[in-house]
């Protein structure tokens, strides 16, 4: 027979029992990771380490703090991770886009301010590295004043004559309308009209299905406070988006074949994928924006 001791005193069975039990929760807690019954302090979650690079079947990834070539602060280009180039309509400095190296808007990351004078055709045009007939583009910006029917984003196919741009426009009394805008003047053909005050951030997705019957184009906007994303623009069948084709050029603040002089819009990030919204990329995405600039 075994005798147990406390101290000099014999342990009775149920203290025996106890002693045990709390040597093997010991034992585990040593071995168990922080934060699943190891330890006493929280655990530290994972870095997030995935970026718009990651995208599936991404085309270009624009950042402000990227592939700029400056001239002083002035925005002479503009380049994409993987290569495609925004450059400007009226390479004038009064007309150019300004670099702000640390935005407190955009909790302290650089940003790139289009139209800061809200004159003239101040837009900016890359040159897709494919045409194509499906393409999502999202978008990170700052719409900072009113005007009248100027573009703040557009993909557009360069065909001549004729080209056309599917244009997320601003205007300053109907608030944002998507159009269809053709180079020889045909009236635009509007997709829908919403509502925008001002100034106001805008992590937006422009949308267009051409390989899909009917074809469709749609606007995704939230304000990023809230970042429910709901489809207020959309069209099918017969409306203008039948006729974008080939898309293979994207126009930021008012291009040369968008509507109007611009609109005075501070950009962060530019991201264009060949195909349709993914919801995978859509969940990462805004991860990485929250992180990055706290919206």
């Amino acid at each position: 027979m075994t005798t147990r001791f406390k101290g000099y005193e014999p342990l009775s069975t149920e203290e025996w029992a106890k002693l045990q039990k709390a040597n093997i929760v010991a034992r585990l807690k040593t071995a168990l990771p922080v934060g699943y019954g190891g330890g006493s302090v929280s655990p530290t979650p994972p870095p997030f380490t995935w970026t718009p690079a990651q995208m599936t079947n991404l085309e270009d990834w624009w950042r402000a703090d990227y592939g700029l070539t400056l001239t002083g602060n002035i925005v002479d280009s503009w380049e994409g991770h993987n290569g495609s180039v925004f450059l400007p309509i009226s390479p004038t400095s009064t007309y150019m886009a300004q670099y702000i190296s640390s935005d407190a808007n955009f909790n302290n990351q650089p940003s790139i301010k289009f139209n800061p004078n809200n004159i003239g055709e101040s837009g900016y045009e890359a040159i897709l590295s494919n045409s194509s007939n499906q393409r999502t583009a999202y978008y990170v910006c700052r719409i900072n004043g009113a005007s009248l029917s100027s573009t703040i984003f557009g993909l557009w196919n360069g065909q001549f004559p004729g080209a056309k741009l599917l244009n997320l426009i601003e205007d300053g009394v109907l608030g944002p309308y998507l159009s269809i805008y053709q180079e020889n003047l045909i009236s635009p053909g509007d997709l829908g009209v919403g509502t925008l005050n001002q100034p106001t951030y805008y992590f937006g997705i422009l949308e267009y299905n051409g390989n899909s019957s009917p074809k469709t184009a749609k606007a995704y906007e939230s304000a990023t406070s809230s970042m429910n994303l709901t489809p207020f623009y959309n069209s099918s069948g017969t409306e203008p988006a039948t006729d974008l084709t080939n898309v293979e050029i994207l126009s930021l603040a008012g291009g040369q074949y968008g509507a109007g002089s611009g609109v005075n819009t501070t950009f962060v990030e530019v991201i264009v994928v060949n195909g349709l919204l993914d919801l995978t990329d859509l969940s990462n995405l805004e991860t990485y924006l929250n992180l990055r600039y706290g919206l």
